[in-house]
């Protein structure tokens, strides 16, 4: 796809050195001044907002596919070849699109889930504890790890994220760690050591689901 866009920039830029207009101009102008005002306005929330996420931009895709659609145009009705490329293109994407629609389906392979599932059959009644280093605003912590449990199962179980809080809130949970649930999302060996390193204790690896850990941990 990028080697066809470049070479619609090239046609298109040899278009107007002969031709002195290029298809599409306004329409193409008007789309890449939607694409750049939203571009700035995240720009501008970015000072903000901690992080973003692919699937945040959804809402703009359409502005980027009437651009490429309208660049692409021109090259497409005068050259069979591009149109064999582009074929291609679509075909293999749409494969690759039924793959992962198969594994969005297949829903035990969403590690939360499947955790919460071994929370609510073996260890129903604890406290959750999360060890969460990823950046998320901390007051979402609780509502977002505790989704599954709490509203898709509906257990009302209280949900404690550790590594966000201070050190004086951290260790007040941690006297209740022998009777909660503990677990790490994402979670990795450097993860782990850097956690251990940072609170002076131990953590041990109770179990794996997927990415997830189980862990317990000791002074």
């Amino acid at each position: 796809m990028f080697a066809l866009i470049s070479v619609s920039f090239v046609w298109l830029r040899t278009q107007y050195r002969y031709r002195r207009g290029i298809p599409y101009f306004r329409e193409m102008l008007l789309l890449l001044s939607i694409f750049v005002c939203a571009l700035v306005i995240v720009a501008l929330l970015s000072l903000k907002t901690y992080m973003f996420f692919g699937r945040y931009f959804i809402a703009f895709f359409p502005v980027v596919y009437l651009l490429i659609a309208l660049l692409l145009a021109p090259l497409m009705r005068r050259s069979l070849c591009s149109k064999s490329i582009f074929t291609g293109l679509l075909v293999v994407n749409l494969v690759i699109f039924g793959f992962g629609h198969k594994e969005l389906k297949y829903t035990p392979k969403i590690s939360s889930r499947m955790v919460s599932q071994i929370y609510k059959n073996k260890f129903r009644g604890k406290e959750i504890f999360v060890i969460a280093l990823e950046g998320f605003p901390p007051v979402t912590m609780p509502a977002m790890y505790g989704f599954y449990v709490n509203r898709v199962f509906g257990l009302n179980v209280p949900v404690t994220e550790l590594f966000w809080l201070d050190d004086e809130s951290r260790n007040r949970a941690l006297t209740r760690k022998e009777n909660a649930f503990i677990w790490m999302p994402n979670c990795t060996k450097a993860k782990l050591q850097k956690v251990s390193s940072k609170w002076n204790r131990s953590l041990g690896v109770y179990g794996r689901v997927s990415d997830v850990c189980i862990l317990k941990i000791s002074d």
